[in-house]
């Protein structure tokens, strides 16, 4: 789907309702999928994880289900560097309640992110890259391949 139809939705929550959120794509500067935010999983879902995914989306997940990887694939995007949509971090974050978003900094590196107010087609990406154990390696499908250019912003997904 993505490869067919590029990122489409995200979501930044701006408060602890999990209601309250904008449709915005995490990025990242980062070379390294370390500090992002995405340290979820594949572990198992925790009772509360299932209540917190029920009340989000109205599906509670059965046990023993378990988060995605969130690291498993990185996607390098090339973007216009006027382009309003793609707001730095520490922009965005005064939108979202001071609570929320400690928690959602604690412990990561908030200097590396970026957020995509709109859909990223995939004829912006550059390379796809799968992990395989600790490595990185690029999907020769990648519509452009490319090497990872530091400064731009790659999909956190």
């Amino acid at each position: 789907m993505i490869r067919a139809h590029g990122l489409t939705r995200g979501r930044v929550e701006l408060s602890h309702d999990p209601q309250d959120y904008v449709n915005a794509i995490s990025l990242t500067t980062s070379p390294l999928p370390v500090g992002l935010g995405l340290d979820l999983g594949p572990d198992e879902l925790t009772e509360v994880d299932r209540i917190r995914i029920f009340e989000r989306t109205g599906i509670l997940p059965a046990e023993g289900a378990r988060f995605a990887d969130s690291r498993a694939v990185r996607i390098t995007v090339e973007f216009q560097r006027n382009d309003p949509a793609l707001v730095r971090w520490r922009d965005f974050r005064t939108r979202i309640l001071p609570s929320r978003r400690v928690e959602l900094e604690r412990g990561c590196k908030p200097e590396t992110w970026w957020v995509y107010l709109g859909q990223i087609p995939p004829a912006w990406f550059t390379a796809i890259h799968h992990r395989q154990g600790t490595e990185y390696v690029e999907d020769q499908g990648s519509v452009r391949a490319k090497q990872y250019t530091a400064g731009v912003p790659t999909r956190a997904p």
